[in-house]
């Protein structure tokens, strides 16, 4: 059985620490050396606007630094992967006020980019409305629906007018499935593909988990779903979704290929700090400049890095740990 090796495990921490956020550091301190929960989640305080939602570049692809529904989502995840999910946490406190007043909860669902967006630097998949590849009268309500569905289903009251709103979201969502084949048509691409899939498993996860819809209703429902993506998305989406919505592990395969992926060297290979010419992914070289790229590519790879060691902790193919 193929294990991670200890080298490469403190290669990476290595690299995190140095060069890596606060906000990212902590998570890793408290996943896998027993660090403060406290810390990690005063490190994404910092990032939490007095609307309650989240902002100010959480999201290493959006600077924006008013809070927006996706910097928001994102917060509340690594919240529940410090264990600060409970409804009486202040931060927790502060998302549910931002759900209920947050004009980007529309009747269609939660805006994945905001107006705003397109003031401060910004991935095109940011821009608002949408990024350019997507047709001109898409709507903005994309890749976070499912996840703030299963927020409000779990954190709000059944009297509550969000919660209402909600019901009635969901019909409409379930309308859209095969929407998802279209959506594949023009993105093309393994990550916007593997998002949105993965949040309409959020959507039928939740609908099964607070009996919205009758078990016999729910298991129509993913098989449907399944159906789509299968016909519809890339092959490497469709082996991800099936996983989730079967409620099965990891293969041996899937786990050997993310050891094989974190031993590449990409995260920590102290080469792509030098300046190359051809080698380089951290030095922009248009025009024959010397410039550094935005570093949200590094930040990514450290978040990217991270999740991929909790899925290794969690099937003991780590030796260091």
């Amino acid at each position: 059985m193929k294990m991670l090796s200890e080298k490469v495990f403190r290669q990476i921490r290595a690299c995190i620490y140095r060069n890596g956020r606060n906000v990212e550091v902590s998570w890793w301190k408290y996943l896998f050396e027993g660090g403060s929960q406290d810390e990690a989640a005063a490190a994404l305080k910092a990032y939490q606007n007095q609307d309650g939602g989240f902002g100010k570049g959480l999201e290493p692809d959006c600077s924006n630094p008013y809070s927006t529904p996706a910097a928001t989502y994102m917060a509340y995840t690594r919240l529940l992967s410090v264990g600060c999910d409970k409804k009486e946490h202040p931060m927790i406190q502060g998302i549910m006020k931002y759900v209920e007043e947050t004009e980007y909860f529309t009747e269609h669902g939660w805006c994945w980019s905001i107006p705003s967006n397109n003031k401060y630097p910004c991935q095109p998949w940011y821009e608002y409305p949408n990024a350019p590849w997507f047709p001109k009268d898409w709507p903005p309500e994309n890749y976070i629906n499912g996840g703030f569905i299963a927020f409000v289903l779990k954190y709000f009251e059944k009297g509550n007018k969000i919660y209402q709103k909600t019901l009635h979201l969901i019909d409409y969502r379930i309308s859209l499935m095969e929407k998802y084949r279209e959506f594949c048509s023009f993105t093309g691409e393994w990550n916007q593909e593997s998002i949105e899939a993965n949040d309409w498993a959020d959507l039928l996860d939740a609908l099964e988990e607070y009996q919205i819809k009758s078990q016999e209703e729910c298991r129509l429902l993913k098989e449907k779903f399944l159906k789509i993506v299968k016909e519809s998305a890339i092959s490497e989406v469709y082996v991800e979704i099936e996983r989730r919505i079967q409620k099965r592990g990891y293969t041996d395969q899937e786990l050997d290929r993310i050891i094989g992926r974190l031993s590449s060297g990409r995260v920590w290979d102290e080469e792509r700090f030098v300046y190359n010419p051809v080698k380089s992914m951290v030095w922009d070289m248009a025009n024959g400049n010397k410039q550094l790229m935005n570093p949200a590519i590094l930040w990514w790879d450290f978040i990217s890095a991270i999740t991929d060691l909790q899925i290794l902790l969690e099937n003991n193919r780590i030796k260091a740990v």
